[in-house]
């Protein structure tokens, strides 16, 4: 399964808990939570991790103490130079074009129960994941 495919998935759980609240106490919320836990979080951190030490190596920093310029209001949470910033998009680029086709063993963590209400795509999405 790729990282990509992994991201589907938690975005469609998002958004089942958000018209499904009941669904997070379920026996399929539980499931998930095991499975991301165990497949998705760990994967994400090191995601996350490249693209804040490209964003470190290309944000501003002070010249004298050579401390790096933080800005709460940039989504990056740094101050950039013109080309920092253009270096730092194109570096985000290559890790997001890298990670999403990236190729993760994932460990299943089955539920027995279907919960009413998920739409066929859905139950074909999560079959060898969650469902048997």
């Amino acid at each position: 399964m790729t990282f990509k495919q992994l991201q589907e998935i938690d975005q469609m759980m998002g958004e089942l808990y958000q018209t499904k609240p009941n669904l997070k106490e379920s026996k399929l919320g539980y499931a998930y939570k095991r499975f991301s836990d165990k497949n998705y979080l760990p994967v994400v951190r090191n995601f996350q991790d490249e693209l804040s030490i490209v964003r470190i190596e290309n944000a501003l920093e002070d010249p004298i103490t050579k401390e790096i310029l933080s800005d709460k209001t940039n989504v990056r949470g740094y101050k950039y130079s013109k080309a920092g910033l253009k270096e730092c998009i194109l570096a985000e680029k290559r890790i997001i074009d890298e990670w999403d086709t990236k190729e993760l063993e994932i460990k299943p963590f089955y539920t027995k129960e279907i919960p009413e209400g998920l739409t066929e795509e859905q139950i074909i999405l999560l079959k060898g994941l969650l469902f048997e």
